[in-house]
């Protein structure tokens, strides 16, 4: 089977009707009491894009509930006859709770323990790594009654096949640190963002900053060592409008252009998502920039069938890595992102 994560219970059903939509209703099953979605093995989900889901686990084995030693052992033997031993492996195991989603003490901590220890001595390399180009994906999710999904997948279907709906984090889950000096706590969307990308903001790039104020998404280029151009109708915080590497610019974001290529495009504007396609189609499909993030926000309970519209976007656009996400940060949003060739 397949297994896609929600964030919590509420956005369950969102992720539901958009899994049913995409692969049909047919395909999937929910479980009452768990934060996930499950899809019949014989659906093909590589270059699936989902917006409602923070992390999947593609292609899984079943294995019955036992004793944690046994099953280490089984896991081990299973992961020596998919690779050969000197291979990097990124291991990431976790217990899916009705209380808790994703929850990585206890058995999660203890089963995890032996299978490090295990795959140490028997000559792997465990990498914690957002790369999925370097490291092996294996994701070990126990169930409340102790049975395991468990999904190995070798790096080059990561990276190719499985990229927008992997998670470099336990789970999907993630938290990110607080900054009391940041303009805003929207800097955590970009900060993840980078995170789910595998790529960061560099020294020497410049990035826009379209909708900046009050600035939390061009704070995170200077602290990454970036220039920045800010472009909004209001000023963003004072230190960035002194800051000799920050350009502000009074001006309204749908209608700003430049012909120079610019290294990001970031966007946390409040609009309709239907907007933030009139952006895609100005930088992305321009290839007038090499990296973005857009943010789509959704008015209460409704609106969510324009990510339809998105992925038909996001399909035309062979050039670009794209990430359809909804973030440990996002509120009733979703973020899209993505990178070119």
């Amino acid at each position: 089977m397949h297994y896609f994560i929600a964030k919590n219970h509420e956005w369950l059903p969102h992720l539901e009707n958009e899994l049913a939509d995409s692969i049909g209703k047919n395909n999937i099953q929910k479980f009452d009491d768990l934060p996930i979605i499950q899809v019949d093995r014989s659906v093909d989900i590589s270059q699936l894009q989902v917006g409602f889901s923070l992390n999947a686990l593609p292609e899984t084995k079943a294995l019955a509930a036992g004793a944690i030693g046994e099953q280490a052992k089984t896991i081990l033997e299973m992961i020596e006859n998919s690779w050969e031993r000197g291979q990097k492996i990124n291991l990431r195991v976790f217990s899916i709770s009705s209380k808790f989603c994703i929850v990585e003490s206890g058995r999660a901590e203890i089963l995890r323990d032996k299978l490090h220890k295990s795959l140490k001595k028997s000559g792997y390399y465990l990498r914690r790594n957002t790369d999925f180009k370097q490291c092996h994906q294996v994701q070990v999710m126990i169930f409340p009654e102790r049975e395991i999904a468990l999904s190995l997948i070798h790096q080059e279907r990561a990276n190719k096949d499985f990229k927008a709906i992997l998670s470099p984090f336990v789970g999907g889950f993630t938290t990110i640190a607080d900054d009391k000096n940041a303009p805003s706590r929207a800097f955590k969307k970009l900060v993840e963002a980078q995170k789910v990308l595998g790529i960061d903001i560099k020294e020497k790039e410049k990035l826009v900053d379209l909708g900046a104020c009050p600035g939390g998404w061009t704070y995170v280029a200077r602290q990454n060592g970036a220039s920045a151009i800010a472009i909004d109708r209001s000023p963003v915080r004072e230190d960035l409008l002194q800051d000799p590497k920050v350009e502000f610019l009074k001006a309204d974001a749908f209608t700003f252009k430049t012909d120079k290529p610019i290294d990001w495009i970031v966007s946390d504007i409040i609009c309709a998502p239907e907007r933030i396609l009139e952006l895609m189609n100005t930088w992305v499909k321009s290839e007038y920039c090499t990296r973005f993030v857009f943010t789509l926000k959704f008015q209460g309970n409704e609106g969510y069938g324009v990510l339809d519209a998105f992925k038909k976007e996001i399909l035309n656009i062979p050039q670009y890595a794209i990430i359809l996400r909804q973030l440990n940060v996002n509120k009733n949003e979703v973020t899209i992102m993505g990178y070119l060739y």
